[in-house]
């Protein structure tokens, strides 16, 4: 949620962020009327906060990060929540804000190694969320994120599609990699819910697949 109007362009990563727990930022009501700018200053802070303490207190040296929105203005239902889809227009600039997103938090010492292109491609949350079919994750994926990632000197990155439920992980990813996905570069890993169920994509299509959601129960046993 860095860039809320087009035409910004500053990340604000030089806040403070050395916060004890309590610290009254945690006590904001960032629900209540007039909150809003105290919103977005707190995501941002958040965001860093969050990596500051799970590298300082777990020797966490690689990170995974998640897309879940594009800022509203571009997105087609003008909303970064409810889902909405990427505007055509902007799937170049989108792609160039998620590599300078990359580079901003490696830049402070956040060693960004994967990413995914969207949390939940299928969900329309009253929460952050976007829309894209296979072939728009594939399209956005082929033409755009991989070459931004190249130009941008982050061809290390790696990708996951289909950040989403365990059950339709196969289907997905034979409608992206197989069917001319186009990408000559090993760019491509799948994510799902479960390790447990994807062994047959797994196989199928020589792709990892990784567990990053689980139950309490699942993670225990």
């Amino acid at each position: 949620h860095y860039w809320k109007n087009e035409g910004d362009t500053s990340f604000h990563l030089d806040e403070d962020i050395d916060m004890p727990l309590d610290d009254p930022f945690f006590d904001i009501d960032y629900s209540a009327d007039g909150n809003e700018a105290a919103e977005e200053i707190a995501q941002r802070k958040g965001q860093l906060w969050i990596n500051q303490r799970v590298k300082a207190l777990y020797d966490v040296d690689k990170f995974v990060y998640s897309v879940w929105s594009p800022p509203a203005y571009m997105k087609t239902n003008g909303d970064r929540n409810h889902g909405g889809e990427l505007k055509p227009e902007y799937k170049k600039a989108w792609a160039s804000y998620i590599c300078r997103y990359i580079k901003e938090y490696r830049n402070r010492g956040y060693l960004v190694k994967r990413i995914s292109l969207q949390n939940e491609p299928k969900a329309v949350q009253t929460w952050d969320s976007c829309i894209y079919t296979a072939q728009q994750e594939k399209e956005f994926l082929r033409d755009y994120m991989w070459p931004a990632l190249q130009e941008k000197g982050l061809s290390d990155i790696e990708v996951f599609i289909w950040d989403h439920n365990k059950e339709r992980a196969y289907e997905r990813a034979c409608e992206i990699i197989i069917e001319d996905a186009g990408c000559g570069e090993p760019c491509f890993e799948l994510k799902a819910r479960s390790r447990a169920t994807n062994q047959n994509a797994k196989n199928a299509l020589e792709v990892g697949c990784y567990s990053t959601k689980t139950g309490i129960s699942e993670a225990i046993h």
